[in-house]
């Protein structure tokens, strides 16, 4: 979430679904004002996630 947050995203929910989804433990939804935005917020997501690994 603070991935997107950097990123400026807005109305930024985070539902676990651990238990109820067997390929995610997390679903992120978050909202942007244009595609640019939009594909900032994924790619700077994608980044934090794979350097998690």
């Amino acid at each position: 979430m603070e991935a997107a947050s950097e990123k400026q995203a807005s109305d930024i929910v985070m539902l676990d679904v651990r238990g109820l989804c067997s390929f995610a433990d997390y679903f992120v939804i978050c909202s942007g004002e244009s595609d640019r935005q939009i594909e900032a917020i994924w790619r700077g997501i994608d980044e934090v996630l794979r350097s998690k690994g």
